[in-house]
């Protein structure tokens, strides 16, 4: 169910044929630049590396949601970066994914939306 509100968040933009920015290697500030620059809304997929279901939403997400007017940022809560957004986003719950706007403003949180 809460995969399907993940699915509604996006639906004009689903199975795009243009596979775009996944879980980028770059700092979240470079990110931020870049999704900005490319005029892209901003997925944020907080996870850490014990969490199973955080697994099943990534693989998810790599697998079905290409979307080009989206970008996708993994978080992993257990480095110190990614604690510093869990606070800046208050996560408490893992998976979690924080919708931007393609101005980097806070749009929406969704708790385990797998």
């Amino acid at each position: 169910m809460k995969l399907l509100t993940l699915s509604l968040l996006f639906p004009m933009f689903a199975y795009s044929q243009t596979i775009n920015t996944i879980y980028s290697n770059q700092t979240y500030d470079e990110f931020l630049r870049t999704s900005k620059k490319e005029n892209k809304f901003v997925v944020l997929d907080f996870g850490a590396s014990w969490c199973s279901t955080c697994h099943k939403l990534l693989n998810h997400t790599k697998e079905n949601f290409y979307y080009s007017e989206f970008a996708f940022f993994k978080v992993d809560v257990e480095t110190i970066d990614g604690a510093m957004l869990s606070e800046k986003y208050n996560i408490k719950y893992y998976p979690s994914v924080v919708v931007l706007d393609k101005k980097g403003k806070y749009i929406k949180t969704l708790i385990n939306p797998y």
